[in-house]
This record gives C-alpha cells, sequence and structure tokens, in this order.
C-alpha cells in the first residue's frame, strides 16, 4: 500500500534468445548455441485506478521500449488533441471514447512532466482488465534494485540502493497522481 493506493512492483528482463540451427557433440554431451538480446530492463508497477472501464489502452514511447518488442497486437491507433504528448507518445484503443474517458489533458501533461522533468527513464502505460500497469525502464546502464557485486560489500550502500529505486517510483506515482479518488 501506498498513500491508500494497493500498488504491486514487478521486476520485468524481457530478453530474445536466438537458438542455432545446429548442435555441437562433446562425447554424450549435445550443446546447441543460443545468443540472447536484452530487449529491455524494467520495473512494473500495477495499480487500480478510480475508473471504471472495460477495454484496453496502450500508450508506448514513438520509438524506444515497448517499440523493441515485434509480434504483439495492438489495437487500433488513438490521435489525440494534444500535440506535446502526440510527439512523445503513441495510444492504441479498443475503444475510442474510452481512451479519451481514461486519458483526459491533466493525466496526459502529467506522463509528459514524468518523462521530460526527470528524463532517468522511458515510460509504458496500459489500462486493461480494471488497472494500470506502468512500466519504467533506466535509460543509464543501472538496474532497478541491483548493486554492482564486483565493489566492497557494504550493506548500507545496498540498502540505500533499494530505496532510492523505490523513491523514484513513488516519485512518479505522486506526479501522476494515482491516489486521488476524483478523475486521473
Amino acid at each position: 500500500m501506498y498513500k491508500d493506493l494497493k500498488i504491486a512492483i514487478r521486476s520485468l528482463h524481457i530478453k530474445n534468445v536466438e537458438y542455432a540451427k545446429s548442435t555441437i557433440k562433446l562425447g554424450p554431451i549435445q550443446l546447441r548455441g543460443a545468443i540472447s538480446h536484452n530487449v529491455f530492463d524494467c520495473v512494473l508497477v500495477t495499480s487500480s485506478i478510480n475508473k471504471e472501464f472495460k477495454g484496453r489502452v496502450v500508450i508506448r514511447k514513438e520509438k524506444g521500449l515497448m517499440n523493441k518488442l515485434e509480434g504483439i497486437s495492438l489495437p487500433p491507433r488513438v490521435v489525440l488533441e494534444d500535440p506535446v504528448f502526440e510527439s512523445i507518445f503513441e495510444v492504441y484503443a479498443d475503444d475510442q471514447i474510452e481512451a479519451r474517458y481514461l486519458l483526459t489533458t491533466a493525466f496526459m501533461e502529467r506522463l509528459v512532466s514524468v518523462v521530460g522533468s526527470n528524463n532517468q527513464f522511458d515510460v509504458v502505460c496500459s489500462f486493461e482488465n480494471g488497472v494500470m500497469n506502468l512500466g519504467l525502464q533506466k535509460k543509464k546502464k543501472d538496474k532497478w534494485f541491483e548493486f554492482d557485486l564486483f565493489k566492497p560489500a557494504d550493506v548500507l550502500r545496498s540498502y540505500q540502493k533499494i530505496f532510492l529505486d523505490l523513491d523514484k517510483i513513488f516519485t512518479v506515482i505522486d506526479v501522476l497522481k494515482l491516489e486521488q479518488k476524483i478523475g486521473m
């Protein structure tokens, strides 16, 4: 719980793995080569929202995080009136009216401010099955909730890194005002 808002925070690592067609035999052992590419590492924040909806709405950056995933079926594209929001994000939805109901001008401004103000991570967002999923990918090589294993062990520094990451997530939740009971 955070400010009376029920949330779940998950670390999400997606890789694209390609397997070689041939195998290598080493005695009784057969090896099959594989090459893996990180598609993205992000934190997925899931929360209920204060609006009822039935469809699916997907918000992703124009070129970035979710565009790296191919083969994902998306609903039709929605063009919104906010030119700044449209220059940063693409919106897809089952229902154009429901998308506009969820994506108020105030919410779009707050989402733009999350991306523009700190420029620390990319954002992807979806509304489905009565919940909002918010993906945050750090732009630096730094991973969420992880510390350098090759540096001397320092318990305080390790916990500090985890708390700083949680603070970043809570700051985004505060900026988006997800805990508000009226409107988005």
